[in-house]
Order: structure tokens, then sequence, then C-alpha cells
């Protein structure tokens, strides 16, 4: 997901390792604006495999178990640190404001402990990541914290409160 806000570009996953040149070389059709906010929905490399092809001043924003679980990736050890979430939550964070606001919730385990559900209020829109995958059985990584059990009632919280705000 690529939101254009007043104050540059959010992206929402990095994608799998090697996707981020071809972001890069994609953004420029949509905007001019640099990638100022990376949003890590959760841990999986799935979602985090290009943090380190956005160089400057971005802000990384993770859940605090999901930046927990990075810290023990090889992918982030060392010198790579530098590309780890530098901005958490546990609840709810609202990014920005007016058009700009993204709104970033955690409802509780589900594919892992840390999923977090971004919402573009002015648009209407929520990402819900592996909460809701497309014509598939959700897969639960209980390695990071994930919950067979738990899913059903994280996303019936998280179902709820979109009902309640429309």
């Amino acid at each position: 997901l690529v939101f254009t806000s007043e104050n540059g570009v959010v992206l929402v996953s990095t994608k799998q390792p090697g996707w981020g040149k071809a972001i890069l070389d994609k953004l420029p059709e949509i905007t001019e604006a640099p990638v100022t906010t990376i949003i890590n929905p959760h841990s999986g490399i799935a979602y985090t495999g290009n943090n380190d092809a956005f160089a400057g001043d971005v802000t990384i924003v993770a859940h605090a178990n999901t930046l927990r679980a990075m810290q023990d990736m090889p992918r982030f050890a060392g010198s790579d640190a530098k590309f780890l979430p530098n901005k958490t939550f546990t609840d709810k964070l609202t990014l920005f404001g007016g058009k700009s606001q993204v709104d970033v919730y955690f409802f509780g385990p589900a594919h892992t402990n840390g999923d977090a559900i971004v919402t573009i209020p002015a648009s209407n829109l929520a990402y819900l990541g592996e909460l809701l995958p497309a014509k598939e059985t959700p897969v639960i990584d209980t390695a990071r914290g994930g919950s067979a059990v738990a899913f059903p009632m994280t996303l019936a919280r998280a179902l709820e409160m979109f009902k309640a705000n429309d």
C-alpha cells in the first residue's frame, strides 16, 4: 500500500527481499515525494524485506512485539539494525492529521502477536495484511506469537471497530 500525504509517501510493507528497487522505480509514476514513513504490519520477511532500500530520514513504524521479533532476525543484525522500526506502538498510533491522517491499530494476536491494521480515515480504507488473506486459510506464525485460538476474536474486534466508524 502506498499513500501520498502532505508529509511524504507512506509505504505499508516493503515486501520480499529484492523488491526494493522495483518499488522505488514505480514510485515516480505516482509521486515525486520521498518515502518518509514505512509501516511494517508484522515481522515477516515478506513485509519487512526491503526496509534497507529506503535510505534517509525514514520513520519505520511497527507494533512493539514486531520490533522485538525483528531484533532476532539475521536481516536486521549488526549495522542493518538501523533498518529496524524506530517508532512503536502497543494499541493505537495516529500519524499526521487531517486528510493525511493514518491510524495504526493492534487488536490482539492473530497471524503474529504484532499484527498491525493500517487505516486511512479520509479514504475510508483499511489494510488488514495477514488478518484477511485472499482466498486462503490464515497462516499462524506461532514462533512469533500467532494464535489460531485468538485469531477470530482479534478479527472480530477489528471489524466491530470498523462498523462503528463506517
